[in-house]
């Protein structure tokens, strides 16, 4: 499992890959993998947050895409095993791609400010 440094490491690497760009669409490869809360409409990253083991990337109106990667999930631009690809997201200038071995990985679509009500 990722630990906080890393968790960490990823943010920073995204806050300097993706803010400021436009979240196209976010598609799945794995139903489990992704959760959309509410209908997903593309929206400007206005910032890249940790909380805890979440990565939190946040929209102009309240848009949060949750990342939890579990054990074994990476965010990467080529996957080292495009097998375990479970989902992608696009910007308008990256695509990356949410790699997870062992299926625990999660991304959450919301605009639920109450972080803590979410599932796992």
């Amino acid at each position: 499992m990722p630990e906080l440094p890393e968790v960490e490491t990823v943010v920073q690497t995204l806050k300097v890959k993706i803010l400021n760009q436009e979240l196209i669409k976010i598609v799945s490869r794995k139903p489990e993998t992704v959760v959309l809360m509410e209908p997903f409409k593309p929206f400007t990253i206005t910032s890249i947050e940790r909380r805890g083991k979440y990565i939190i990337i946040c929209g102009p109106h309240a848009e949060k895409v949750i990342i939890h990667l579990r054990m074994t999930g990476r965010i990467t631009e080529s996957p080292t095993n495009p097998q375990f690809v479970r989902a992608t997201l696009y910007t308008d200038k990256h695509i990356l791609q949410f790699e997870d071995m062992r299926r625990f990985g999660r991304i959450i679509f919301t605009k639920n400010n109450h972080i803590d009500d979410l599932p796992g």
